[in-house]
């Protein structure tokens, strides 16, 4: 599965949501959560927008962390 994430950190406005594996927390997850997540180096809260179960990216997705 493949959840859509709003990072809560400022950014461009054609840049709103990033694709990321739920592998470990599949179960888990719900839209409106706050997550850990790997970005650009760092590691930052985001809030789940949606759950899909494919991306339509064709690059490697990072995991959520948290």
């Amino acid at each position: 599965m493949i959840a859509k994430i709003a990072p809560l950190r400022r950014m461009p406005a054609d840049l709103g949501l990033f694709d990321y594996k739920t592998d470990k927390f599949e179960e888990q997850i719900e839209a409106g959560q706050l997550v850990k997540i790997p970005f650009r180096g760092s590691k930052i809260f985001g809030i789940v927008y949606n759950i899909q179960s494919e991306s339509e990216l064709s690059g490697g997705l990072k995991e959520i962390k948290s």
